[in-house]
């Protein structure tokens, strides 16, 4: 084996076995805030913490503990996806799909599952192309 390839292997495996510890202490992230009280949720939210963001932004768009507000739900949104943080992008994703919140707008939703996607957000790989193939069967 060469040594650059060698190098891209490792490297490779390296990114990969990263990749899916990251995707691991995302979820238990995730799970961790389910269980958290609103007030506990908020004050982290309103800390910045963009997981915090993103949680409390489904409670809203759902009416879990706190009355429904779509609004609210997409600037919480919003401001989390501008962290990056790749369950707010999944969720704006969906708003735009579903037109929740914001106006339907397929591409603004291809937009956001591709930026989850490429954190890869469970769902947002297939979201993302099953978006881009409408776009694109659109154009033909």
């Amino acid at each position: 084996m060469k040594p650059a390839l060698g190098f891209a292997c490792t490297a490779w495996v390296l990114a990969a076995t990263l990749s899916t510890a990251w995707a691991a202490d995302s979820i238990e992230a995730t799970r961790a805030l389910k269980r958290l009280s609103i007030q506990e949720i908020s004050k982290l939210a309103d800390d910045g913490d963009a997981k915090a963001e993103a949680e409390l932004a489904a409670r809203y768009g759902l009416g879990t503990g706190v009355p429904k507000d779509y609004g609210r739900a997409i600037d919480l949104l919003r401001h989390a996806a501008s962290k990056n943080e790749p369950d707010a992008q999944y969720y704006l994703g969906t708003a735009f799909t579903n037109g929740t919140g914001v106006p339907r707008d397929n591409m603004q939703a291809t937009l956001w599952y591709e930026l989850a996607a490429r954190q890869h957000h469970p769902g947002a790989e297939y979201r993302s192309e099953e978006h881009t193939s409408e776009l694109q069967s659109h154009h033909d």
